[in-house]
């Protein structure tokens, strides 16, 4: 089973830190960026907050495989894992799925 990438404590709201990095694919080792996005943790929709209301925040961990030939219209792909306590950092994507486009990957559990 493979484990989450790690968080950077120092990441914050305004400094991603996404790194290049290489990782690990189902054919070997690929270019790709790696890093800690935190972002606000929301309870309740956004309109029902109050003006004054501090937000908790949490830090994600996210990979982005580069294209290894992008087209001019190419969309990334947005990896989800799923099932029961199933990261989405457990896939390793065949390198045919980053032809064309980035493939994303996000540490939401």
């Amino acid at each position: 089973m493979r484990t989450l990438p790690e968080l950077d404590s120092e990441a914050n709201l305004e400094d991603p830190r996404l790194e290049p990095c290489e990782i690990e694919g189902s054919d070997g080792p690929v270019d790709g960026v790696c890093g800690t996005l935190v972002v606000p943790e929301r309870h309740k929709p956004k309109h029902q907050e109050e003006a004054n209301e501090e937000l908790s925040v949490i830090s994600i961990p996210v990979q982005r495989i580069k294209a290894q030939a992008p087209g001019v219209d190419s969309l990334p792909i947005l990896i989800l894992g799923n099932g029961p306590g199933q990261s989405n950092f457990n896939f390793l994507p065949p390198r045919e799925l980053s032809q064309g486009n980035d493939v994303l990957r996000v540490g939401y559990r």
